[in-house]
């Protein structure tokens, strides 16, 4: 072995360490005096420097929270263990020739098809529940309260905390709790054996699990177990309020699942449905596609991989303008040393040493890069976690793209030096400045810059005016001051019901208050009905929505009556023999005179209608106006609508509170409600707003960056023209002709790209706008307003000095 003692004072031994000492020890090639050099070299051109900095800094902390937004949303339900073998089943009902999908079943098909089908190991059932919770002497209001079968907890993944699985099934009247339902109720996990009242019954913690993730498509929050059942009514099957999974066996065979519940279907169920003119079909939908799957009725909130793909496409293309800057701005940096480059070949320093520190440079600029995206990460990830409720900070599936950032800031900053470090070292010692090619290069890539932005800048605008014209188009009903209070959900107190409307009726400042059912309120899911109408004399069913309410819901709403009266309680016809419909069914039917038909629901007695009401969005603008058949009916109403002041809360509790104590108060206004409909929307908005103005940025600064070199290089020019009698007029349009020249050819470039992406989105609304010149026209301006005035800023700085001076400098 070969023992080198360098002259820095410490030993390096061995052949292989002889390379590592010719490129830290040897003088030439000192690492140290490369970093010092190439630091020096960053501050020199801190302009650009400071620019390249923030812009990609930016661009990968923005890549790396989408790219955890985009795997997270991918990743629903993935923590369940058996996930790849976990189905829902879906009920396809069918009446008059309109097919309705269901994401709920009856009890039956559960434990039906586990004791026909061998390969369906278990199966859960999670049915509604109600949510008003007693603890002691508080009282809650929860959500995501479901029944459950005791094989839930083999279908799915629970971790349970505390309890013990075996006799967490096994017992009556008991109950399970999230961690966090616990340390609300409870301050601790250590509490089975406690008892809560829901509803009103009494319940004993028998379990704890940890709360599922954020991706999950149903929030669990506890479950309540119910007993085994062994026979089933007929109703039972259209009792639509339970979520039904199957467990398959790991050999089992999906599409057999399919073929089975077809068979299973004709066995069980269509006997029972003979001369109904019923048609029901089941379908098998894999765990893992039931978030961006298509919404169901009845179904849990969905995600739009649309909405991924626009944030991706978002997100790369700020990545790409900030990667085009910065090349822009490295090659510009470049070709303005092109005299020390070439001095320092004609002093000899080798073309090895030239390629080592274009290296170097890059290198720093990659490592300046980083520390600042994983400081704005670790500074905003708390932010964005509130915001998705994701951890941006797991870094599991995420080592592919820890590696692939770095390497592609690094093979940006090469592309950049490339004309320095290689260009220019392996040609010939002759001084000479840049030519056409780096200019047409440097004016490509700006362009490039400007097209990505002007399709963000259209894409921005129309979403802003999609959710202008949601918010401002005529719903066809009043959203204004009216408050919504959640009813108890019991069947035993329907007079303190009526009571509570009648006192809060009387308050000061309350202008109306009506009762209605779940799914009686414009924009909430509501359950369809089959019903029986007359066509071409034949009695034949369909299924319509059905909206159960009193008489104050049209006048609180200020829905008109387009024919007929309104309900009227003391005719007791009206109770119980009365309708009243929506101008889209009397359309449907083609009914030239609506008033006196018959419609015929459940029993075989006819409902004549009363009136008919102006059409009114029923759901968000995603949906078209839907037929709908309103029956005057208050036994089963979940809320009351009070259309009030919002001043008016305080009274409404005090009344909530003196006729039902032990019951949570619940109190949310309708305008919230409606607009929670496109908060998906509101967030795409607000996201393509930032990364229109991050664009935007960037181009600005880049074009700022780029036009003071342009202008530095032409100051002697402009010097001349001054004294031989230029005006300002005439040396703006000189120094500006050729960006003007980039910006409209790139907004024209940009504008087909946005359209067609525009008109995609557009696609998910039923009721939408149409894209106008003034998209473009506004976009394109704006573009040019930024680039003139950032030109205009450096014209007026040469323009304030001296012709002399600058002459002499030169």
């Amino acid at each position: 072995m070969v023992i080198l003692r360098p002259k820095y004072g410490f030993w390096i031994g061995s052949w292989p360490t002889n390379l590592l000492r010719r490129l830290l020890f040897t003088q030439n090639t000192c690492m140290i005096k490369l970093l010092h050099h190439s630091l020096r070299t960053l501050f020199k051109y801190r302009l650009y420097t400071l620019v390249s900095w923030i812009g990609l800094g930016v661009s990968l902390a923005s890549i790396w929270f989408i790219a955890d937004y985009i795997q997270q949303s991918r990743q629903y339900d993935a923590f369940h263990e058996k996930n790849q073998n976990i189905y829902r089943l879906t009920m396809d009902v069918t009446a008059g020739g309109q097919t309705d999908q269901y994401a709920t079943t009856g009890l039956p098909p559960g434990d039906l098809l586990q004791q026909n089908f061998p390969d369906v190991t278990a199966y859960a059932r999670l049915g509604f529940h109600a949510a008003d919770v007693r603890v002691g002497q508080k009282v809650f209001r929860e959500s995501g309260f479901y029944q459950a079968n005791p094989q839930t907890l083999e279908v799915f993944s629970f971790d349970l905390l505390a309890g013990k699985r075996e006799q967490a099934t096994t017992q009556p009247n008991i109950i399970l709790l999230t961690r966090s339902l616990a340390e609300k109720y409870f301050n601790s996990i250590d509490i089975i054996g406690e008892q809560i009242m829901v509803g009103e019954e009494n319940f004993t913690v028998s379990g704890v699990f940890q709360d599922w993730p954020p991706n999950a498509h149903l929030q669990i929050n506890a479950l309540i177990m119910a007993t085994a059942q062994t026979a089933y009514d007929p109703q039972e099957w259209f009792n639509l309020e339970n979520y039904t999974y199957v467990l398959l066996a790991p050999t089992a065979n999906a599409e057999k699942l399919n073929e089975h519940l077809q068979a299973f279907t004709d066995r069980e169920l269509t006997p029972l449905l003979e001369d109904s003119g019923l048609a029901v079909r089941f379908h098998a939908q894999p765990l893992r596609e039931i978030y961006f799957s298509p919404g169901l009725v009845d179904d849990v909130p969905k995600g739009n991989r649309m909405y991924l793909v626009a944030l991706a496409i978002a997100g790369l293309l700020v990545l790409g303008i900030a990667g085009l800057n910065f090349i822009n701005l490295t090659l510009t940096r470049s070709v303005q040393r092109t005299k020390e480059i070439r001095l320092k070949k004609i002093l000899g320093i080798s073309r090895r040493r030239l390629l080592l520190q274009s290296s170097t440079e890059s290198g720093v600029m990659t490592v300046l890069i980083l520390l600042l995206s994983t400081l704005l990460i670790f500074g905003f990830a708390r932010t964005y976690s509130a915001y998705t409720g994701f951890d941006a900070l797991a870094l599991d599936g995420k080592w592919l793209l820890i590696g692939l950032l770095p390497l592609l800031v690094l093979v940006l900053g090469l592309l950049g030096t490339s004309y320095s470090g290689i260009y220019l070292s392996f040609s010939s010692r002759t001084v000479h400045e840049a030519g056409t090619a780096q200019t047409w290069l440097k004016n490509t890539l700006l362009g490039l810059e400007y097209v990505l932005t002007g399709v963000i800048l259209i894409v921005t605008l129309a979403i802003g005016q999609q959710l202008d014209f949601i918010r401002q188009k005529d719903l066809g009903f009043s959203q204004d001051q009216i408050q919504i209070v959640a009813l108890p959900d019991t069947e035993h107190t329907p007079g303190k019901v009526h009571e509570l409307k009648a006192r809060i009726q009387q308050l000061a400042g309350v202008k109306n208050a009506s009762l209605v059912s779940g799914g009686a309120l414009p924009g909430e899911e509501n359950g369809k009905e089959v019903f029986q109408v007359i066509i071409d004399g034949k009695k034949t069913e369909k299924v319509y929505n059905i909206y159960r309410i009193d008489e104050d819901y049209f006048d609180l709403l200020e829905i008109p009556l387009a024919r007929g009266r309104n309900f009227d309680p003391e005719q007791l016809n009206d109770r119980s023999g009365s309708v009243i419909i929506n101008q889209a069914l009397v359309r449907a039917l083609g009914w030239e005179e609506p008033i006196g038909r018959r419609i015929w629901y459940g029993e075989d007695t006819p409902l004549e209608v009363v009136g008919v009401i102006e059409n009114f969005h029923n759901k968000s603008l995603h949906h078209l106006i839907e037929p709908i058949v309103f029956l005057y009916n208050t036994n089963y109403a979940g809320k009351l609508l009070v259309k009030a002041p919002p001043g008016a809360g305080g009274m409404i509790r005090s009344e909530w509170e003196t006729l039902f104590p032990e019951i949570a108060f619940s109190l949310t206004y309708f305008d919230q409600f409606l607009a929670a409909m496109y908060s998906r929307e509101d967030q795409l908005a607000q996201l393509f707003r930032f990364f229109a103005l991050i664009a935007l940025l960037l181009c600005c600064t880049g074009l700022f960056a780029l036009f003071s070199l342009h202008v530095h290089q032409r100051t002697r020019e402009m010097s001349i023209r001054k004294v031989l009698g230029a005006g300002p007029v005439h040396l703006l349009r000189s120094v500006t002709r050729r960006y003007s020249r980039i910006t409209l050819i790139s907004v024209a470039v940009a504008m087909p790209i946005a359209w067609w992406l525009i008109k995609r989105w557009l696609q998910a609304f039923s009721y939408r706008i149409e894209p106008g010149p003034d998209l473009f026209l506004v976009s394109g301006a704006l573009m040019l307003l930024v680039s003139t005035l950032v030109i205009t800023y450096h014209l007026i700085r040469v323009l304030r000095v001296n012709p002399v001076d600058a002459l002499k400098t030169e």
